[in-house]
């Protein structure tokens, strides 16, 4: 593998890992009680890590091919209230 490829898989697989993280702490934040007004700064974080996960995928998407591609992110469902995963149970229970 080369170097580039592999620095680039460590790139995706942190910002995965970070994701994963802040998802996680949200929905148990959530799941105490946390308002919206106080998660606000977690989300925003998110949103970023989200954002660079995106550029950066789609940046190598360009380079491995002629035309560049946007790739959209799906919004998240915690950030617009919507009930996921054991969230659903615990906040409808």
């Amino acid at each position: 593998m080369s170097r580039d490829r592999s620095r680039y898989r460590a790139e995706v697989e942190s910002a995965l890992d970070r994701i994963r993280v802040q998802v996680d702490e949200l929905r148990r934040f959530k799941t105490y009680g946390a308002r919206t007004v106080a998660l606000a700064d977690r989300k925003r974080d998110l949103a970023a890590v989200r954002s660079e996960l995106a550029e950066l995928v789609s940046g190598r998407a360009a380079d491995d091919s002629a035309a560049p591609r946007r790739v959209d992110v799906r919004p998240d469902p915690v950030e617009h209230g919507e009930q996921v995963g054991p969230l659903a149970l615990v906040e409808s229970g």
